[in-house]
Parts: C-alpha cells; sequence; structure tokens
C-alpha cells in the first residue's frame, strides 16, 4: 500500500478477509484464550478491513463502499476510522448532505459516550466537505470511476459527477400583483446597501395586518430575484397567525429543510439544537434565498436562520419582528395600504381594465370598502367576475353582497374572518386609499 499497489492490495486483502470465519476459538472453551486472544485476532481483522476499504477508496470505488461502511460504523460506533471513510465515500459520491450528517452523529456518540470531541482527521473531514474540496470530479481517481456499477435508490450517479439538484420551493406568484413598486426597490437595492452579501446572513422583516399582501410582495421579489442564489430557494409556511392557531416549531420547519437538503430521515437529529447546527452547515458556503413566511415572532424565527455568508433570508410576519431587527440586524419593511392607482390597477389585472373605467363610482367605493387591502380587493375582484357577462354583479355590488346586508358591513360579512380582522387592525385614518387616487 505504502507504494500505492492500490488493486493489489484490495485484492489480497479481500482474499484474507474472505478466510474469515467467524469469532476465533469459537469452539474452543477457554476463557483465558478468550481474553488474551480473540481481540487482538479481532482488532487485526478490523485493520485490515480499514486497509481494504481504503484501497477501495483511491481506485474510486465510493459509491459501492457506503453501505458497508454505514454498517461498520454503526456496528463500531467509537471506530472514528470508520465514521471518517463514510464521510469520504459520501463527499465523493455527491452526498454532500449525508457527510455532514454522518458527521454529526460520529460527535454525538463520541460526546455522549465517552465526552470527547472527535479527532482532528474526523474535524477536517467536516470542514473539506463544507468547503466543497471532497465534492466529485470530472476525473475517474477521486469520484465514481466510469463504468464502475451506480448504486441503486435516488441517490443514484449516472457517471462521474454526482447529480446535485438545488432545491426551488418558492410557491407561485401572483399572476395579477399591482403596486409596491418602492418596497420592491427597497428590498432590490437592500443588499447593496448592505455591503453585499459579507461575513453575515441578510434578514428582511415584512411586517404589515393580515391581508396586506405581505406574502405576495416576499414570493413576487422572490421570484425576481431567484436566478442570484443559484444554489437553491427554500420556502416554510411557518403558520404564525394561520386558522389552524397552532404554529410550525422551529423544529419542525428544520426538518422540512433538512430533508430537503437530502439529509436521510434516519440521520435527522433529536434536538433542535443539533438540527439547527446541522442546517448552519449545510448552508455554509452556499447562496440560497430563504424565505419564513407567517412567523408569529422573533423566537420562532432565530433558530431557522443560517449563519454565514451568501444567503438571504425573508420573514413575513403580522408582527413587526423588533427582535429581530434590534438583535439580527433585520431591514424592516413595513406594508400599508394600496393607494387608489395602485388598487385600481390590481382590480384592472382582474376585471380588465375596461371594465374598471366604466364603472368608476362604484370601483372607488370598492376600494374604500376594502380598505386598500390587497387580499380583500382581489376575494372581492374574484366574486365580482364569477359567472357569464349577463349575470356578473356591478363591481360596487360585490362589495355589499350578503344576506339581509348593505354598504360596509355588507362587505365585512363576506370576507373570511381573518381578513376581517385584517381590515380591523387597519387604523380609520389610513382606511382611505393613499394619495394617488
Amino acid at each position: 500500500m505504502r507504494a500505492g499497489g492500490w488493486q493489489r492490495a484490495s485484492d489480497v486483502l479481500g482474499e484474507a478477509l474472505d478466510l474469515w470465519r467467524g469469532p476465533p476459538f469459537a469452539d474452543i472453551p477457554c476463557q483465558l484464550l478468550h481474553r488474551e486472544e480473540v481481540p487482538g485476532w479481532e482488532q487485526l481483522r478490523l485493520q485490515a478491513i480499514e486497509w481494504r476499504v481504503d484501497a477501495g477508496l483511491h481506485l474510486g470505488r465510493h459509491g459501492q463502499l457506503v453501505p458497508e461502511l454505514q454498517a461498520m460504523a454503526s456496528e463500531y460506533p467509537l471506530r472514528e476510522r470508520f465514521h471518517a471513510q463514510l464521510m469520504l465515500a459520501l463527499a465523493r459520491c455527491g452526498r454532500r448532505a449525508e457527510a455532514l450528517a454522518a458527521y454529526q452523529q460520529a460527535r454525538r456518540i463520541l460526546v455522549g459516550e465517552l465526552g470527547v470531541e472527535p479527532a482532528a482527521q474526523l474535524r477536517n473531514l467536516q470542514q473539506q466537505v463544507l468547503a466543497g474540496e471532497l465534492d466529485p470530479a470530472g476525473e475517474p481517481g477521486p469520484g465514481l470511476p466510469a463504468g464502475a456499477p451506480v448504486p441503486d435508490g435516488e441517490h443514484r450517479v449516472a457517471d462521474t459527477r454526482a447529480v446535485r439538484v438545488a432545491p426551488r420551493q418558492l410557491p407561485a406568484g401572483l399572476r395579477h400583483f399591482a403596486g409596491r413598486a418602492s418596497e420592491l426597490e427597497l428590498l432590490t437595492s437592500w443588499p447593496d446597501a448592505a455591503g453585499g452579501l459579507g461575513e453575515t446572513v441578510l434578514i428582511a422583516a415584512i411586517s404589515g395586518p393580515a391581508g396586506a399582501g405581505k406574502t405576495a410582495l416576499a414570493v413576487h421579489w422572490a421570484h425576481q430575484v431567484a436566478e442570484s442564489f443559484p444554489d437553491g430557494q427554500l420556502y416554510v409556511d411557518l403558520r404564525g397567525f394561520g386558522p389552524s392557531g397552532t404554529p410550525v416549531e422551529p423544529a419542525e420547519a428544520i426538518r422540512g429543510f433538512l430533508e430537503t437538503l437530502r439529509v436521510p430521515a434516519g440521520w435527522l437529529p433529536a434536538s433542535l439544537e443539533a438540527r439547527a447546527a446541522l442546517y448552519r452547515s449545510l448552508l455554509a458556503g452556499r447562496r440560497m434565498l430563504i424565505v419564513l413566511d407567517n412567523a408569529r415572532d422573533a423566537e420562532q424565527v432565530r433558530p431557522l436562520l443560517p449563519a454565514g455568508s451568501g444567503c438571504v433570508v425573508v420573514v413575513t410576519s403580522r408582527s413587526q419582528l423588533t427582535g429581530l431587527v434590534a438583535a439580527q440586524s433585520a431591514r424592516p419593511v413595513t406594508l400599508g395600504v394600496l393607494t387608489g392607482a395602485e388598487a385600481r390597477d390590481l382590480l384592472a389585472g382582474r376585471l380588465g381594465t375596461e371594465r374598471i373605467t366604466g364603472e368608476a363610482e362604484a370601483v372607488t367605493e370598492l376600494i374604500m370598502l376594502c380598505a386598500g387591502l390587497p387580499l380583500a380587493l382581489a376575494i372581492t375582484a374574484g366574486r365580482a367576475g364569477r359567472g357569464t357577462a349577463r349575470h356578473r354583479w356591478p363591481a360596487g355590488r360585490a362589495g355589499r353582497r350578503g344576506p339581509g346586508h348593505g354598504g360596509a358591513r355588507g362587505f365585512l360579512l363576506v370576507l373570511p374572518a381573518a381578513e376581517r380582522r385584517g381590515r380591523a387592525d387597519v387604523p380609520a385614518a389610513r382606511r382611505a386609499p393613499r394619495p394617488g387616487c
């Protein structure tokens, strides 16, 4: 092996290990023999396995060795060499997330069982995986060799390069997005104003009442800049103010992200702290956009924040998230109601310019009844646009429709409860459309 005869070493060690027939002296009832001699023979066998695996790794048989190394690391959890070889094999197959998860698993065992941190070899391997230094190369040697058997399952590799799929989790944007030009400009120019993607993660906190279009703005902007984040985009609805009344726990949100980043379910850490650490490790050195929608408060958000540069986080919430602004230097973006012109653009996109122009008085009344809130306007426009042309309601009546009720009260009765609360959140002085009518 010192001379670099990896193929010869692999063959000889494989033949030697094939001669192993189970525990030595199993049929000899001698305690002294089992106590004094058997452990030495077992150590020699494990050393031979490690050497054969080393030879296989040098020969580029990374994918073939992963199942065996997973079994050996599980059977001998305190033997760091097997963990190191498993990390290397996974990384060379392009399974970076699993390689980092293997490190976390090894560290958890060593700290829990022995109270010690992993040795320098494992720590150095983790840093190399994070830096991408062990990713598959185009040459057969360090990666999976051309013509070698391809591993089965979701991590199938077709050639010497592993296929890495960048997550694209953004929901579809609105077909008729209107207004928010100043807010979009602020979000677009904010990274440059903050000095670019420097040493810390950049965070934008979009706040406003229910129905103000926080999610629509975040998703619309995210689609506009998605190409600037080649490593992908992550999205989660945290249900902070959802109708279920049960916000998503940070540990569960991170679990979803880790699964998206292809960490196997069996390798997920149990505690929130360990999951957050693995999540931050996986995002280190990547350029990713993370949208944390409908957050309850800053405490729900903090575990989901990446640690290093290259990532941008957009958070939406009915709360102003002053804790994030103060402690994490988040950029606040506060949404108010739409101007009259913006509200008309929204309605024109859904109902048509001709109809909006022809029913100007009714449209003005509808905008007033909806308090300039985008979601309320969209719901009412959808109601006004239903049916055939002969049976459609006039736009103004759509806002008043309700059994036995007219005017603003009738409009409020046909809106979902969350939107009625959103309208109530808007101070009376701000319910009239902003200048621009």
